[in-house]
């Protein structure tokens, strides 16, 4: 069987503890001096980023459906 149900523990029990380690992590990242800054230029390059790639994956999905 792919998923026993010892195996499924130990999936829970690790993904559990990358969880907060990643928050943790996340938290260091964004206490570093001005966190707020960094956020919104992340948030910036998001944006720019799915304006140029959202209408090219758009139009590849209609191109295959039509």
């Amino acid at each position: 069987m792919l998923f026993g149900s010892n195996d499924g523990a130990y999936v829970t029990k690790e993904s559990q503890k990358n969880i907060r380690a990643m928050e943790e992590a996340t938290r260091q990242y964004m206490g570093k001096g001005r966190g707020w800054l960094r956020g919104y230029v992340n948030l910036a390059i998001f944006l720019v980023f799915s304006y140029y790639v959202v209408p090219f994956v758009w139009n590849a999905i209609i191109a295959v459906f039509k």
